[in-house]
Parts: structure tokens; sequence; C-alpha cells
């Protein structure tokens, strides 16, 4: 059998570079294949580190790679179009052009894989393909392939909203939040046998704890004296926050702390994060005195958060967000480490009223999710 996994991040990797390791066996061709999109090259980087945990057959990366600087803030075409391709006409307009050019490259890419893959899984292969809801390669992969089945594995929010907007995958979901989310299934008159149970296992704590040694970042987090508040912050660019935004996130936090001077504050940013945006937490943060670290540069930003708190969890006592996934991930992960994890959806809401139409319906479908599903270990401020 020839089982194709298709990564998207650093933390897809270790979850399907776990799966296949530990349900391999001798009649098996594992495959695993990058998705395509914009990477920084220390994400692939990472990936591919992750990836040697595994015997692949073949290793392919489809990443458009860029220097480890670039910024990803959307630009100003990219915020015009956002804003436009809503519009009466234009969006009919808008749609028939994205339909043609989504099939042309669909045509490409399945010709391309069917040569990538040929000596591994000549045509007439039936694959057992293993991806995520919203990967872009699983489309072409099963045209290539006509008759291959597909497993998916959560990677965070999105691929519930994919499901419940009536996309439902054609086969089984992994997923860390199974019992919670077949109970909302359940609750909501939709059958839920095709949700199972992830379990990554100590072998993702083991993983965990040799990436953050192989980038010598223990150090640093032994090294504080202090008590831990972990802030995740996140990628709101594309909701169109007002710059005041950023300072304010930062002074409900330090408010919502008992005596926040007895802490140190570490400040994960999301690797697609602007510059604009660090620059004006770190300012926030040091107007307030607080005693800080910000993650703003080298591999530990592109580290996933899951990864990265191993090196952060035993000293920390409060883990903050808005409503990134990775903060209701670390509560399933970590939680045996007496830490409060809180969450605001009602904050978020007062900060993205010029937010593009397409990311306020993004926002309305997540927050039954997050209260039903994901929030299970968390608290609301």
């Amino acid at each position: 059998m020839v089982r194709v996994f298709i990564t998207t991040s650093h933390i897809s990797c270790i979850y399907l570079t776990l799966y296949a390791k530990r349900t391999w066996r001798p009649e098996f061709k594992d495959v695993l294949l990058v998705d395509i999109g914009t990477r920084r090259a220390e994400v692939l980087d990472l990936i591919e580190k992750t990836a040697q945990n595994h015997s692949w057959g073949l290793f392919h990366s489809y990443s458009d790679l860029v220097p480890n600087h670039h910024k990803f803030e959307p630009s100003l075409r990219k915020r015009l179009t956002m804003k436009w391709k809503e519009a009466p006409f234009v969006r009919d307009v808008y749609r028939l052009l994205l339909n043609r050019f989504l099939e042309k490259r669909d045509r490409s890419y399945k010709h391309e894989l069917r040569n990538r893959l040929h000596p591994i899984a000549p045509i007439g292969t039936v694959l057992s393909i293993h991806a995520h809801t919203e990967t872009y390669l699983r489309v072409p992969l099963m045209q290539a392939y006509p008759g291959s089945t597909c497993e998916f594995f959560e990677h965070g929010q999105g691929d519930y909203i994919h499901i419940l907007s009536g996309d439902k995958p054609i086969g089984d979901l992994h997923a860390l939040f199974a019992k919670p989310f077949r109970k909302f299934l359940e609750s909501r008159g939709i059958a839920s046998g095709w949700v199972l149970d992830m379990v990554p296992g100590q072998a993702f704590y083991d993983l965990a704890k040799q990436q953050v040694d192989s980038i010598g970042s223990v150090q640093q987090g032994s090294s504080i004296d202090r008590p831990i508040v972990y802030v995740i912050l996140e990628a709101l660019d594309m909701y169109n926050v007002p710059v005041a935004f950023w300072g304010a996130y930062i002074d409900r936090i330090v408010e919502l702390v008992p005596d926040a001077s007895r802490f140190h504050f570490v400040l994960k940013p999301h690797p697609r994060q602007s510059p604009l945006s660090l620059e004006h937490t770190a300012k926030r943060c040091d107007a307030l005195g607080i005693s800080y670290s910000l993650l703003d540069s080298g591999t530990s930003t592109s580290t996933a958060a899951e990864v990265d708190f191993s090196r952060w969890a035993d000293k920390t006592e409060h883990v903050f967000c808005l409503v990134s996934s990775a903060c209701f991930y670390l509560s399933q992960l970590y939680p045996n480490h007496n830490i409060q994890f809180h969450y605001s959806t009602s904050f978020m809401e007062r900060w993205i009223s010029e937010a593009p139409a397409q990311y306020k319906r993004l926002f309305e479908h997540m927050k039954p999710l997050i209260k039903e599903v994901f929030a299970e270990r968390c608290q609301p401020y």
C-alpha cells in the first residue's frame, strides 16, 4: 500500500509523522508531501527535521520559499481585493475568474504529481491519502489516482469550520477534540462515528523536547526565575484591527493577572504576524514596565507553539489568547501542569468592526465551536 501524507506546517508534520511511524507496516510505502503555499525557509527546515523521525520513501516540498525576514502582512492590493470581491457583480466575475484559474492549476498539479510519484505509485495505484480538510494537493492527487481513499487530521479550527460549512470530508477525521466534537455534532442531529480520537501520546512530548533541545532554547526557559505568563499573539492584520489594539490586548492581560510584577511574560508571535504589530506590542510592554520576552525572531517564532511551550510549561501559571487554536491545543496537550488557560471572543469582537465580510463570517462560525468544543479546559475573559 502507498500512503501519501500531505503536511502544511511544523505541528501538522509532527502529528502526521508520529501517526505514520506508529501505524507503519512492512508492506507500506510512505510518501510525505509539503502542500503548496508560501513558507519561510526556517519553517521548511523544521518540517524536514521532523520528517527525519520516520522512513519516508519520498519527501518533496511544493512550498514557495521566502527569506526568514519575509513580511506576511497583506499588501494594499490584497486588502482591496478582500474588500471588493464581496461586492455585487464583482463577486460573480471574481468567482468565475477564480474557478478558471483553479481548474487550470489542478490540471497542472495532477500531471506533476503523476510524474513525481510514478516510481512508487504507477498510474492505476490506489493511494491511501492522509491530509487536512483544506489541504490543496489532495484534490489533484485524487484526480490523478481515481479510487484513492482519504483520512483527515485536524490542524486547527479551520478544519471544523470547513466540515460544518457543508463540505464534510469523505473519510474519517482524526481529532484532538474528538469527544466534545462528537457531542457537538450529535446535539445537532449529525452522525459522529467518523470522528476518531487523535492521541499523540508520549512520543509527542519526546519529540517536542528533542526539537527544543536541538535549537538550544531550553536554557532560555530554565534561566527565568519567575513564574511565567505565556501570551499567544495572533495574526489579525487580515481583520483590519486598528493600531491601538495591540497595546490594548497587553493592557487587558496585565489587568487580569494578579500582581503582574511577580511574573515574566513570554510573548509568542504568530509566524505571519506583521512587524508593526510586534513593534506596538513591545512598546506597550516597555511602557508598562513588565518583565517580558518577545520571541520575535529566529526559529523560536516558526516553531509550533505546541512544541515551543514544552520549555516553558513547568513554570507557566497562565496562558492567554484571543481565539488562537494554539491555546486550546495547549490546554489538551499540557493538562497536568496546573496552568490556567484564558481566551476571549468578546474582547476580539470589539476590535474587528472594520474586518472584511468573509472574516466576520469566519469569526461568527468560530464562536460556537470555541464555546462547545475547544474551551473545555479554558476560561473566558
